[in-house]
């Protein structure tokens, strides 16, 4: 066999992904009517193409990326004491391969992710080398969508890099847009329908998040004063008089994730969330 014959036949191996198969995912997706339900039907589509671990995290639409916790996020197939680990870990910080996709502005598999952080940090070398071993070489990828809606989402296929074709990348990521874009839709929608202003929906995200009337005014820049008239406004729309009530009720709207990964999966995606 040539050398020439011998690269075709390991192209042919490696893994790369129909162009119509995943212009047809894409319709499935934006068939979809609520929140949840784009969830779920974005991973059946991904796990279509071989992918067996996510992680679909949302972010606020203000601040930086950096300064956002990385504890709230959809799962499927983690296994209970990763997302443990990682709610533990990251409730007050940033997850360093999220902050370097988002610097990045482009998806990045995790491998290539040790080169660009250095051997400065042995804590995060350590941390990616871990992620691989339990995922195989992950694909992370920043996303962004209608209304300033910032998220993440990380795919795990329990292979290397070097076993898909390049075209692997950029077909995944269009498929991941199409969900975040449908979910950003879907959550405008939802907002509308309850009539909250961007910023009563900023305030009730923290809120959910478990954020003081304090700390919501130093992370927005408006008074607590300010804050506490939002409050006030948010309660009167949502018919209630507590945090814990609207928190609660924001959550069975659909609207918010909850807090708690583990809640949240188990009540989105029953019996998928984890690994068996």
């Amino acid at each position: 066999m040539t050398c020439e014959a011998r690269d075709v036949t390991e192209m042919n191996n490696r893994l790369g992904l129909d162009p119509l198969a995943i212009y047809a995912s894409a319709q499935r997706i934006q068939n979809v009517t609520s929140l949840d339900a784009v969830v779920s039907t974005g991973f059946d589509e991904l796990a279509r193409y071989g992918v067996k671990h996510i992680t679909y995290h949302l972010f606020p639409g203000y601040g930086s990326v950096e300064t956002q916790p990385a504890s709230r996020f959809y799962a499927r197939n983690i296994p209970d004491s990763v997302i443990e680990f990682y709610t533990r870990e990251f409730s007050r910080n940033f997850d360093p391969i999220i902050n370097q996709v988002f610097r990045l502005h482009q998806g990045l598999w995790i491998s290539d992710a040790k080169a660009l952080i250095g051997k400065e940090s042995e804590t995060v070398l350590d941390y990616i080398d871990e992620t691989i071993s339990l995922f195989g070489d992950g694909f992370a990828l920043p996303l962004f969508g209608p209304n300033n809606l910032r998220g993440y989402i990380f795919l795990g296929t329990g292979k290397a890099k070097s076993d898909f074709l390049p075209s692997f990348a950029w077909q995944i990521s269009n498929l991941c847009t199409s969900l975040h874009t449908r979910y950003g839709h879907l959550k405008a929608r939802l907002q509308t329908e309850i009539q909250l202003t961007t910023r009563e929906f900023d305030i009730l995200e923290l809120v959910v998040m478990g954020r003081t009337n304090r700390e919501i005014g130093n992370i927005l820049g408006i008074s607590t004063h300010t804050v506490d008239s939002y409050m006030r406004r948010i309660f009167l729309k949502l018919g209630t008089t507590d945090r814990v009530t609207t928190s609660l009720k924001a959550m069975n709207f659909g609207l918010l994730m909850a807090v708690n990964p583990k809640r949240m999966t188990q009540k989105i995606l029953p019996g998928r969330a984890t690994a068996s």
